[in-house]
C-alpha cells in the first residue's frame, strides 16, 4: 500500500506543474481575447468628461457644438462624444481652450 502512495505522490508534482501550465495558458488567452473586444467597442465621453478633458465648462462645450467644432450623437437618449474624434481633434490642436470671437467694431 506504501508503494501505491508513493506512486501517487511522484505523479502529483508533474501533474501540478502541467495544470498552472495549462491554467497560465487560459488566463492569457482570456485576456488577449478581452483586450480584443474592448478595443473594437466604440468608446464615448460624456458631457461632463469632454469638460474635464477640455478644461472648459459646459456652455463651452455646448457653444464648440453650435459652431460646428465638435460632433455630438445622441445614444438611448444620452448625449455622447465619439472619444476618438475627440482625441484627435485635441491632438492636432482644432480645439482650443480659449478662442477669441471677432468683434465688428465701427
Amino acid at each position: 500500500m506504501i508503494t501505491g502512495l508513493e506512486s501517487l505522490s511522484n505523479l502529483q508534482t508533474p501533474l501540478n506543474t502541467v495544470l498552472e501550465n495549462l491554467a497560465d495558458t487560459i488566463a492569457d488567452k482570456v485576456i488577449a481575447k478581452i483586450k480584443a473586444e474592448e478595443s473594437n467597442k466604440p468608446k464615448y465621453y460624456t458631457r461632463k468628461e469632454l469638460c474635464e478633458i477640455l478644461h472648459v465648462t459646459n456652455p463651452t462645450v455646448i457653444e464648440m457644438v453650435k459652431r460646428g467644432e465638435i460632433r455630438e450623437k445622441k445614444i438611448g437618449g444620452r448625449i455622447l462624444y465619439d472619444a476618438a474624434e475627440i482625441d484627435e481633434a485635441v491632438k492636432e490642436n482644432k480645439i482650443f481652450r480659449y478662442k477669441r470671437r471677432k468683434i465688428d467694431r465701427f
